[in-house]
């Protein structure tokens, strides 16, 4: 079976969240549905919770066009207000304001799971109004964050927190080449029908309506939750650099921690978490605070020309922990003296600074030969706004851009060269 192709993504910034995160909204995928293409534009359904919660993973189900898997680049997961029937004059309720996104790479906390041939299934593109009857046979769950191996969301500055009995809506956009990934519908009927934004004719929220097909269109996803007592420590930063001294600084910022007996600190020099080692001797305590903390360790065990990889271990009380990262910082003899081998530098796409930003930043990148490398940056919705070539050389390059024509909001850069790929999140903030 065809699988995804996954991008290494280094975390800036996450979130995590105790194992007791539990299922609190299931709309389970019926294998002989429809699909409904999410790429080029949104498309979203409503939920609601019967208890306050905090939302610590969302699961959907998608499927390809003709089983011709593509290459997701990242996928928008947003949370909106509900508008209800008749606001407006508009007869149906649909998303209104958005009160939380956040955007995933897959290999970023996000899995898929290929299920085996479930029989015959369509297709629709709402944009073009385009019917695909019996079009592919297989259907994929993907999990941003996964409450079964107590895997939680990663990459967010603030967990949703979702009200009981409060009508939300999940809009979901994903980015793909080529366009052809579809979100499945749910045999589950909950208060209003799916609805797709018309970015071509109205600029408008519009309801799904398939001739020939069940007029009421619903879409499969489950969201899981958990409690403020159960979500012991929030991230907003996790980083590593090389000092003066050529040591690295492992440096890392919670907003709030309770319950916590401390951290570690993990170092390979591969992305290979089970192999790595804790590089310090006793735990690094916890402040155990609800006001923001700082925290820096200094890893005085590196070698110059090298690359190293690490993660963030918390341990809680009870004993359960979770790891974060990793980041990976290269380690570069900057007196001249010695000059690196060529294959112990290593291409990566190293930061987007400053970021928020506005209007301009920089890309910052290492390559292990010149060549040239292109930029892509897409916005939310899976455009591409810009496009950026570089000649680069041998070692670390950087390289500006300009945004004064484009709008607020998150874009994705997207790192192509000689076979490498990677991405980094951007805010513009005007």
């Amino acid at each position: 079976m065809k699988k995804i192709m996954l991008f290494l993504f280094v975390l800036s910034a996450l979130s995590l969240f105790s194992q007791t995160c539990q299922e609190v909204w299931l709309q389970p995928p019926d294998p002989s549905g429809v699909d409904i293409q999410c790429t080029g534009t949104d498309i979203a359904d409503d939920w609601s919770v019967a208890e306050d919660t905090y939302i610590c993973a969302v699961h959907f189900w998608l499927s390809w066009q003709e089983d011709i898997v593509g290459e997701i680049l990242f996928i928008s997961v947003s949370i909106n207000e509900d508008v209800p029937a008749g606001t407006g004059g508009i007869p149906y309720s649909h998303p209104g304001d958005n009160i939380w996104t956040e955007v995933f790479i897959v290999g970023d906390g996000i899995t898929t799971i290929d299920p085996p041939e479930a029989g015959l299934q369509s297709f629709y593109n709402p944009l073009n109004d385009n019917f695909y009857p019996a079009d592919h046979l297989n259907y994929y769950r993907v999990n941003c964050g996964n409450c079964e191996t107590g895997q939680y969301i990663s990459d967010l500055f603030t967990p949703f927190h979702a009200q009981a009995g409060v009508i939300y809506w999940l809009v979901v956009n994903i980015a793909v080449t080529p366009e052809n990934c579809g979100w499945k519908t749910s045999p589950v009927d909950f208060m209003d029908d799916a609805v797709y934004f018309d970015n071509v004719t109205t600029a408008m929220w519009q309801p799904i309506s398939i001739p020939a097909y069940d007029p009421s269109i619903h879409l499969a996803f489950s969201l899981c939750g958990c409690s403020d007592q159960t979500c012991p420590v929030e991230l907003s930063s996790f980083d590593a650099a090389v000092t003066q001294s050529n040591f690295v600084q492992i440096n890392w910022t919670t907003e709030s921690e309770s319950d916590l007996l401390g951290y570690n600190v993990l170092r390979n020099t591969t992305n290979n978490l089970n192999e790595a080692i804790s590089i310090n001797a006793e735990y690094i305590n916890a402040n155990n605070s609800a006001s923001q903390s700082q925290y820096s360790y200094i890893d005085p065990e590196v070698e110059c020309d090298c690359t190293y990889y690490y993660w963030l271990e918390s341990v809680e009380m009870s004993g359960a922990t979770q790891f974060h990262g990793p980041v990976s910082v290269t380690v570069i003899d900057e007196t001249g003296e010695d000059t690196p081998d060529p294959a112990e530098i290593v291409t990566m796409f190293d930061s987007v600074y400053p970021n928020p930003f506005n209007p301009n930043t920089s890309f910052s990148y290492t390559l292990t030969k010149d060549g040239i490398v292109t930029f892509d940056v897409y916005n939310l919705k899976g455009q591409l706004v810009d496009t950026i070539t570089h000649q680069g050389k041998k070692g670390s390059n950087t390289v500006g851009w300009n945004a004064s024509d484009q709008a607020s909001g998150v874009y994705m850069i997207h790192m192509k060269a000689a076979g490498f790929e990677s991405m980094h999140k951007a805010v513009l903030i005007k």
